[in-house]
């Protein structure tokens, strides 16, 4: 009862906290507002934005950039500090816009106000833009245009100079374990003969003479430049979890500029490390997102004393490149390795013990397809139950014995760790035409990366190769969903079939969509091989409710399939 009563109070002092800063904010914006048009308007900013720098010398952890990059994170460990910094966060950035809003007007006099406050715009949006990435909602679409498309807009420059690089090295002693550090002028001998290239990146918006950096990059080209193999890439603390590295990332790509390019290798903490801190977790992920893959291999790194340390390799293709052969992908890992860690005679050595397994790289490589067993449908089913409403769920014992009898196959999509993905249930029809999935699922924490997309290609290319046509599903999806519909078929390259279908209930039926996967080079089907296939599909899923004499309540004509 003390625990209950002092929570109650907790959560009552931060609600009141957090009121009385939304307030305001909102206080703030009316007072602008209503003189914003008298000669005093540069005044009444001065006040405001005075009465924001005053709450944060009250409250210096709301001004702290290690934080506010990672405020949400408090939502847990400190909740007063979350709510409060939220509150913070909405009043600078209605703020900034009310400054934004004045600077569209035709008046010269705000047009010039503009200009005398837009080093506060950028400098408050170095300390808040995490929180504005996570809540554009309040505020108008040009003016998030504005934040996203001009206060962060980056850049990189190539610095061949002496000075950057010793400045870069400072923050490599700072940043990097000790282990995963080269010697300093072994990294100043590649970078005077050029196989060493440094990038740090900035704001597009800083003047020459301002010499502060987001982050930086050290990469090793050879003349072909068809590969950059990038040796350390860092974001600063205080611009981390903005989205800056992904940009980063990004225009690393675009100085790939050989005449056959092909991408990114880089090297991270082994997947197999037991160091399982929030840190190499976060940074795998990142890469991962970024669409870059890991080459399955022993891949070791020369460390001095004739060590070397395990690692592993990761691989970015550009865009449209679905597959690097093996001998590509060696002969410059070889070559980059060879060279960065010239000066360790064991190199050789080290690379031998690996560079003949780096396989090929080959587009979904990082996901497996499994068939599962009796024992996998217990968790299945238990993700069922969290994901789909219980009139819609098959009985366990239906599935079980479609299983046995091997007309249900339960299809199971993992990474290369054995993490669950996805899942779906396949059914076969006698005729081979097409697979039929049920319950096609891409578990919530790993939706938007593509994996559904990856899952239906899998199951088409390698699992089921003798479907004649391509896969089939029910799409939940309403039917009448114009927006929805033009996203699924941007995620899935897949279609919804044109027809009347409806999903059989003990009391009633769900009317939905047949989504259709086609297999390269299917232009065409007709539509009464998809009505045979969902006929069958009706009268051996469902055949406790589902018969031949009533099928056709559930089934009516489906259109003919045209690309």
């Amino acid at each position: 009862m003390i625990l209950a009563a002092f929570s109650f109070t907790f959560d009552t002092i931060v609600s009141i906290v957090s009121a009385v800063f939304a307030l305001a904010a909102v206080f703030l914006s009316i007072i602008i507002f209503l003189i914003s048009n008298r000669k005093e308007s540069y005044v009444v900013f001065d006040k405001a934005y005075a009465n924001i720098l005053e709450k944060g010398l009250e409250n210096p952890s709301l001004r702290d950039p290690i934080k506010t990059c990672d405020y949400d994170s408090f939502l847990e460990k400190d909740r007063a500090f979350y709510f409060k910094y939220c509150a913070y966060a909405y009043m600078v950035w209605n703020f900034l816009e009310t400054i934004y809003d004045l600077s569209n007007s035709k008046k010269k006099r705000k047009r010039d106000l503009f200009h005398t406050w837009s080093p506060v715009l950028i400098e408050e949006n170095k300390l808040h833009y995490r929180w504005f990435t996570k809540n554009p909602g309040p505020f108008k679409k040009e003016f998030q245009d504005y934040v996203r498309n001009y206060l962060n807009d980056i850049t990189i420059e190539q610095k061949t100079d002496i000075d950057s690089f010793l400045m870069i090295n400072k923050y490599l002693r700072e940043e990097f374990p000790i282990e995963e550090l080269k010697d300093k002028n072994q990294m100043i001998k590649l970078l005077i003969k050029g196989q060493y290239r440094l990038f740090t990146a900035r704001f597009t918006h800083q003047e020459e003479c301002d010499k502060t950096i987001i982050g930086y990059a050290i990469v090793y080209s050879n003349s072909d430049n068809n590969f950059i193999f990038v040796d350390y890439i860092h974001i600063l603390d205080e611009y981390q979890n903005c989205g800056h590295g992904t940009r980063i990332f990004n225009l690393l790509m675009k100085e790939i500029k050989g005449s056959d390019p092909q991408g990114i290798l880089f090297e991270i903490e082994s997947s197999k490390s037991k160091d399982e801190n929030s840190d190499r977790i976060r940074r795998r992920k990142f890469y991962l997102k970024s669409g870059a893959s890991e080459l399955y291999c022993p891949y070791r790194s020369p460390y001095k004393n004739g060590k070397s340390i395990q690692l592993s390799l990761m691989f970015r293709p550009v865009d449209g490149k679905d597959f690097v052969p093996k001998e590509m992908l060696r002969a410059f890992i070889k070559e980059a390795i060879s060279t960065i860690h010239s000066d360790y005679a064991h190199t050789s050595e080290v690379i031998a013990g690996y560079i003949d397994h780096i396989p090929n790289y080959e587009a979904n490589s990082e996901i497996v397809i499994h068939h599962g067993n009796l024992e996998d449908l217990n968790e299945i089913i238990e993700y069922l139950k969290l994901i789909f409403p219980a009139n819609l769920i098959i009985k366990k014992e239906k599935i079980v014995a479609l299983m046995l009898t091997q007309q249900y196959d339960l299809i199971l999509l993992k990474d290369q760790e054995g993490i669950l993905l996805g899942f779906a249930f396949g059914f076969l029809p006698k005729d081979k035409n097409f697979l039929f999935l049920d319950y096609f699922m891409i578990l919530p924490f790993y939706r938007n990366h593509g994996y559904g997309k990856m899952f239906i290609e899998k199951i088409c290319v390698k699992s089921y190769k003798t479907i004649k046509y391509g896969i089939v599903c029910e799409s939940m999806v309403p039917p009448d969903s114009e927006t929805d519909e033009k996203t699924f078929i941007a995620h899935t390259n897949g279609c919804f079939l044109e027809g009347d279908y409806a999903y059989p209930l003990k009391r009633g039926k769900i009317p939905i969509k047949l989504a259709f996967y086609p297999k390269d080079g299917i232009t065409s089907v007709d539509g009464e091989h998809f009505e045979n296939l969902m006929k069958e599909v009706l009268l051996t899923i469902h055949d406790d409710i589902v018969n031949e004499n009533n099928y056709d309540t559930y089934l009516k004509a489906i259109e003919d399939f045209e690309k």
